[in-house]
């Protein structure tokens, strides 16, 4: 069992009177399967809706498209995974751990629209959402110190 499910697992094993209704949207977030990211450019597409476990590059390999807003540690990890929209619209992002999230969209990075944390004892670090146009999206991370999260991206609400 890799590493994340096993600390979710335990997490949400120590304080279930004290956890919080996961969202219908994001009720998958167990059940990741792993995905290598991209150090660049050329990342490999997930589903929306679907849970995935990303294994991340060492920042130093890391050729990023847009500049982070936030400098990342020398020892931290990141890297790129896409997605598609088929309509405008929000999407939300929940990821596992503390890094910066960058939606990049044409080129660009797009502000995020809304942020906050996950349910407690859900295993989700934080949530953050966006506003965007149809197509292919990337999701940019950095600043993380582990080398893998979880993540999913779900229709907004």
């Amino acid at each position: 069992m890799p590493m994340l499910a096993a600390l979710l697992m335990l997490q949400t094993a120590a304080c279930p009177a004290g956890a919080e209704p996961v969202p219908a949207a994001l009720s998958a977030w167990g059940q990741g399967a792993p995905v290598s990211a991209a150090a660049d450019a050329n990342a490999p597409t997930i589903a929306i809706g679907t849970p995935v476990e990303v294994a991340l590059h060492p920042a130093a390999h890391l050729k990023l498209p847009a500049p982070p807003q936030k400098a990342a540690a020398a020892d931290s990890h990141g890297g790129l995974v896409a997605f598609d929209t088929a309509r405008a619209g929000k999407v939300r992002v929940a990821l596992s751990a503390p890094a910066w999230i960058e939606l990049v969209s044409g080129g660009k990075a797009v502000a995020s629209i809304g942020h906050g944390h996950g349910p407690r004892c859900s295993g989700m670090r934080k949530i953050v959402d966006f506003e965007l146009p149809a197509g292919r999206h990337l999701i940019q991370l950095s600043g993380s110190p582990d080398a893998s999260v979880r993540l999913m991206v779900v229709p907004g609400a």
